[in-house]
């Protein structure tokens, strides 16, 4: 079993290396030159439109899918009961100082 696949291998690699050209040449590659593209004209064409508005529509979809969740969130009030503080007077007591 083992010399059938052996030789099977060797006439698999030899068929490879024979009919294998180290120069390929396309057909009727030597009869007209190949067209010449000017940069300045290279447009995405009709794959990037599709692919941008694709774009467009997941980010839109993404977008109100966000906004749903973020309605979904129960921020908590401050109780009706305590005292209002004054802006920055307890906040500033506890922070660290800093020396100039």
């Amino acid at each position: 079993m083992a010399r059938v696949i052996s030789e099977l291998g060797i006439r698999l690699f030899s068929t490879v290396l024979a009919a294998g050209d180290p120069n390929p040449t396309p057909s009727g590659a030597l009869s007209a030159p190949p067209p010449v593209i000017d940069p300045d004209r290279v447009t995405p064409g009709n794959w990037g439109l599709i692919a941008f508005i694709f774009l467009l529509v997941v980010a839109a979809l993404l977008y109100f899918s966000l906004r749903k969740q973020l309605r979904k969130i129960d921020f908590p009030e401050d109780p009706p009961d305590a005292p209002p503080t004054p802006p920055g007077s307890r906040d500033m007591e506890d922070s660290p100082r800093v020396s100039d």
